[in-house]
């Protein structure tokens, strides 16, 4: 299982290489991505974390940073347990 702060970090670079800017940027604040950089961004947190979204995570995207973070900390939570 990664550590929150871990995530968060990667999340961090992921969405930098991806054009997303969080700098000055509350947690909170909307990450404003097009679908193609949606799918680019979750695809790559797949790879990172060893994880597979649902696809219903298309239909209801997280649309903060906070969202996000808590969708890929709950999805590797849900493989620790599995394993």
């Amino acid at each position: 299982m990664y550590e929150a702060e871990l995530i968060t970090t990667k999340i961090q670079d992921i969405l930098e290489q991806n054009g997303i800017f969080l700098g000055m940027y509350s947690e909170h604040d909307s990450l404003d991505m097009d679908s193609l950089t949606i799918i680019s961004v979750l695809v790559s947190l797949e790879n990172e974390f060893d994880i597979e979204f649902d696809d219903s995570l298309l239909v209801e995207l997280p649309q903060t940073f906070k969202q996000l973070a808590d969708v890929v900390q709950n999805q590797t939570a849900l493989i620790y347990k599995a394993n």
